[in-house]
């Protein structure tokens, strides 16, 4: 099973090299902070990226480099299971997923992607991942909601 953003930012052919990676781990997803990543973006894009990365890693702890390119491949099997526990559905879906994956134990695989961004974004999007964020947080760290769901 693959997500693709629907903005195209990332190229559907680059599916077919994903599926490659996906032997030997549960999920694989596209990384701009992998160091073979290809990066057209405006400099206030990617400190933006880079901002919200630095937050996710202090409020969820995982530790994976970039969650929020839109390319994330993984098996079916470990997919359900995720999505059986998983509560948000926009934009920090995917942060969402990774603690999940990452409480499950699963092998997550960041592989290098081409990819060119625009400059626009919606303030009014930061602040919803942002309050997104705070609530995987809460469920995490505060009342356990992932730990007691994973087991």
């Amino acid at each position: 099973m693959s997500f693709l953003d629907g903005d195209l930012d990332i190229s559907p052919s680059e599916i077919k090299n994903y599926i490659k990676e996906l032997e030997g781990c549960d999920l694989v997803i596209a990384s701009k902070a992998h160091p073979l990543s290809i990066i057209t973006a405006p400099f206030v894009r990617k400190m933006l990226s880079r901002m919200f990365n630095v937050l996710v890693r202090l409020a969820v702890g995982i530790n994976i480099k970039d969650t929020q390119s839109g390319l994330k491949l993984g098996n079916g099997v470990a997919l359900r299971k995720i999505f059986n526990v998983m509560l948000v559905k926009r934009y920090a879906f995917d942060v969402e997923m990774l603690a999940v994956a990452s409480r499950f134990n699963l092998k997550i695989k960041e592989s290098p992607i081409k990819i060119t961004l625009d400059c626009s974004f919606n303030l009014r999007d930061i602040v919803k991942m942002f309050i997104d964020v705070l609530g995987i947080s809460y469920r995490l760290r505060i009342i356990h909601f992932y730990q007691k769901s994973c087991k």
